[in-house]
């Protein structure tokens, strides 16, 4: 019983008929050992390369998080710029009113400047015209030969004397000193005229002019009608020393017309 259990059995493949060696179940052995191993060797080059691929994927994610964190910070910074551009396109706009304002105001400034020098040219002109007065227009004038003979100056003689003396003194000085002698100068002939003049004359009474008309009755005698009385005025009063040619009153008349032109 004992050798009957230990005797191999058939064998699959065998020939029907031979007995089965040990040396080739040991080949067999041998082969599927090395199948076995080959197949671990395929298992762990399969893991590491998996594993090479799950760390290029992580990179890849990596990467791509990096990449959408850059495009949202590209994409902030172009609604700055797009926000900037908008601000600097409103301020171009502003500017350009204000240069356009701007323009409006240097014509308008420079039409008023035309005409701010126009009419200081013009009151350059009045103020020479009335300030520059000689002084020799104020000197007293000599004694005139009769009334007749007594002329006024004349005011081409008055611009003739102004340009003579227009380049001696400054403009405000000498306007000063001859308003203060021609003020002097009146009132000293003032003085003398009022200090000069004698006592009043009498006062002339009416005179009742005779009646000459055909006013007059058959009988040769005038009739009876209302007498009319006629008031003569009475005559001025004539200073004895200023009858022959009055220089003095045609000096102050003279004075107060080149007064009343300065």
């Amino acid at each position: 019983m004992g050798e009957s259990a230990l005797e191999p059995g058939p064998v699959p493949g065998a020939p029907a008929g031979g007995p089965v060696h040990a040396v080739t179940v040991v080949t067999l052995l041998e082969k599927l050992a090395s199948m076995l191993e080959a197949l671990r060797e395929r298992q762990g080059g399969l893991a590491q390369r998996q594993g090479g691929l799950a760390g290029s994927v992580r990179r890849i994610q990596s990467g791509l998080g990096a990449l959408s964190r850059s495009h949202d910070t590209t994409s902030n910074t172009l609604a700055q710029l797009l926000a900037k551009a908008e601000r600097v396109g409103s301020h171009a706009d502003a500017a350009q009113e204000r240069a356009v304002r701007r323009a409006a105001q240097v014509q308008r400034l420079e039409a008023n400047h035309g005409l701010l020098v126009a009419r200081g040219k013009l009151h350059v002109l009045l103020f020479k015209e009335e300030a520059e007065i000689p002084a020799s227009a104020f000197q007293k004038a000599p004694e005139p030969l009769g009334p007749g003979d007594q002329a006024e100056p004349g005011p081409e003689q008055l611009e003739a004397e102004v340009g003579e003396s227009s380049d001696e003194e400054p403009v405000e000085s000498r306007a000063r000193r001859l308003r203060r002698t021609g003020l002097q100068k009146v009132q000293s002939l003032r003085r003398a005229l009022s200090g000069r003049k004698g006592p009043a004359a009498p006062t002339a009474t009416p005179v009742k002019p005779p009646r000459l008309g055909p006013g007059r009755s058959a009988e040769g005698q005038p009739q009876a009608e209302p007498a009319l009385e006629s008031k003569l005025e009475p005559e001025p009063p004539q200073d004895p020393e200023e009858a022959p040619g009055r220089p003095e009153a045609a000096e102050a008349a003279a004075v107060l017309q080149i007064e009343s032109a300065a």
